[in-house]
C-alpha cells in the first residue's frame, strides 16, 4: 500500500475533527452565538446550588460565562455578591429570546447586596462580563443562538 493512501485519510479525519471542535460547545457547557458572529463559551448552572453559587469569586473572560437553567419560566432575582466584575445578566424566555437585560451590574462585597429582579418570567439567564450586551448589539426582542 502506498504511504498517500494510509496519510490522505487520516488527515482528512484530522481535519474534520478540528473543523467539528470550532462548532461544538465547550465540554460539559453550551455555546453562546451572537448576530455579529462573537462566540461565548458558557459554563451551566441548573441546580439549586450552582444558580446560588454562580459566579461569585471568579473573573470571566469576554468570551466565557454561565447558562443558568430553570426548570420552569418564572420571575426571579439576581445579587452579585462577591463576584468580582461588572456582569450583564441576559434573562431568555423558553425559546431563547431576550425577554429582560441588567447591564454592567457593580460587584458587592458587602453583607448586604442589592437584589435585580425581572419584571417578567424567563427561563434561562445568561451571565457574561459587563458590556458584552452593548458590544455585541444583544437586547431585548432578540432571539440568541445558545447551543448545548
Amino acid at each position: 500500500m502506498r504511504p498517500f493512501a494510509v496519510f490522505m485519510p487520516i488527515a482528512i479525519l484530522g481535519a474534520l475533527f478540528v473543523f467539528a471542535l470550532q462548532f461544538a460547545g465547550p465540554s460539559g457547557g453550551a455555546l453562546l452565538t451572537t448576530d455579529d458572529g462573537y462566540r461565548t463559551s458558557l459554563s451551566i448552572a441548573d441546580s439549586p446550588e450552582e444558580r446560588e453559587r454562580g459566579l461569585m469569586n471568579t473573573t470571566i473572560k469576554e468570551n466565557e460565562g454561565m447558562l443558568f437553567v430553570f426548570g420552569a419560566p418564572a420571575r426571579g432575582a439576581f445579587w452579585m455578591k462577591d463576584v468580582p466584575q461588572e456582569l450583564d445578566i441576559v434573562l431568555l424566555s423558553d425559546d431563547l429570546k431576550v425577554v429582560a437585560l441588567f447591564r454592567n451590574l457593580p460587584p458587592c462585597f458587602e453583607e448586604e447586596c442589592p437584589t435585580y429582579a425581572s419584571p417578567v418570567a424567563f427561563r434561562y439567564a445568561i451571565e457574561v462580563q459587563g458590556g458584552f450586551a452593548e458590544k455585541h448589539g444583544v437586547d431585548v426582542g432578540d432571539a440568541l443562538q445558545v447551543t448545548l
